[in-house]
């Protein structure tokens, strides 16, 4: 996994890039969420990652508007997380993939 983030707009904030498996991605990850102010949008092939899907609920609780768009096909997987946000009140749009 990589993870890239070019979080803000002025010039003042750093660009920074972690790899994965031992790159601390999930930590990066789940810092980056709880630093939110307004909203955090998310466009991925699935999301199985537990602790992330917690740390999205709990910001959610905080008035941070979230919005996920997941594979269709890969939400249906046992470990995708998109059901449990969605029980948890957080838009999910789910997408077919094209071949």
């Amino acid at each position: 996994m990589f993870v890239g983030s070019a979080i803000g707009i002025d010039e003042t904030e750093r660009i920074k890039i972690y790899f994965s498996p031992n790159g601390n991605c999930e930590k990066a990850i789940i810092e980056e969420i709880g630093r939110a102010k307004s909203c955090i949008h998310i466009a991925m092939f699935n999301l199985t990652n537990g602790r992330i899907a917690r740390e999205l609920v709990k910001v959610s609780k905080r008035g941070i508007d979230i919005k996920v768009i997941m594979d269709m096909e890969s939400s249906l997987d046992d470990h995708s997380k998109g059901k449990f946000l969605e029980n948890k009140g957080i838009s999910i749009k789910y997408r077919k993939g094209h071949n």
